[in-house]
């Protein structure tokens, strides 16, 4: 065997030896070269200063440098395709096999990955939704429980502004209890503003007493979807962080 071709098996021996964790006998078994010209063109290799031999630690998951410059070439001939792309298309290509991880990480220690730029996400104020204050109150209620008792929290909330306009602790939830709230809430009002009420289908919100409270002060109403709170959204968040507050009291104290 030409002396010449010596270091490039010495040196392909020792790196598949640290790469796969095959033994050096199995390795040259596999070549065809008996272990004992393999070990003297190794010292030979050594006496000469390691010439031909890697020296550096590496391990099953070493990228190579061809692979490395492989990676690059095909990543510059393909500039439209992205990492994941890109080593899906290398395999398909037999260029080289790696992960998409690896080839992100190539890319980006060669400078050919741009920073990516967060965008700030603009609020769009979903259709249908108050465009001024007081255009639109929702209005719900809550249950709450002190001193053994229950009691109903009603509630009017400015859809446009998100501002509570008006909050009442009831003893009851009855056509009567709901029409007085509402009255109290828009005797609030300066002349001339009359928001849509617009609530669920409780039997409070349905009573006559409250369609004549509304009526009287020429104000409309508006019934959501009947099992769609979500209509609702704004003051049934507002109730869920005022359940939370109190959840962390004890008020029967």
């Amino acid at each position: 065997m030409a002396e010449e071709l010596r270091p490039v098996i010495v040196a392909e021996v020792e790196l598949t030896r640290r790469r796969s964790g095959l033994r050096v006998e199995e390795i040259v078994e596999l070549l065809g070269v008996r272990r004992s010209t393999y070990y003297s063109w190794r010292r030979d290799l050594e006496h000469n200063g390691g010439q031909g031999v890697p020296l550096e630690r590496i391990n099953c998951f070493s990228l190579l440098p061809q692979e490395r410059e492989e990676i690059i070439r095909y990543a510059l001939r393909h500039p439209s395709l992205r990492h994941r792309q890109l080593a899906w298309k290398m395999v398909d290509d037999d260029v080289v096999c790696v992960s998409p991880s690896t080839v992100y990480r190539v890319l980006k220690e060669a400078n050919l990955v741009a920073p990516r730029v967060r965008q700030k996400k603009k609020y769009h104020q979903p259709s249908g939704w108050a465009s001024t204050p007081d255009d639109k109150w929702q209005s719900d209620l809550r249950y709450v429980k002190f001193d053994g008792r229950t009691y109903y929290l009603i509630m009017f909330l400015d859809e446009y502004s998100r501002y509570v306009a008006h909050w009442e602790l009831m003893p009851s939830m009855d056509g009567d209890s709901v029409a007085l709230a509402a009255q109290e809430a828009l005797s609030k009002l300066t002349d001339g503003v009359k928001p849509i009420i617009q609530t669920d289908n409780g039997s409070g919100y349905i009573s006559r007493e409250f369609k004549g409270v509304l009526a009287e002060n020429g104000v409309g109403h508006h019934r959501i979807r009947p099992r769609t709170p979500q209509d609702n959204s704004l003051v049934e968040r507002t109730h869920r962080t005022v359940g939370q507050a109190l959840d962390q009291h004890d008020p029967d104290n």
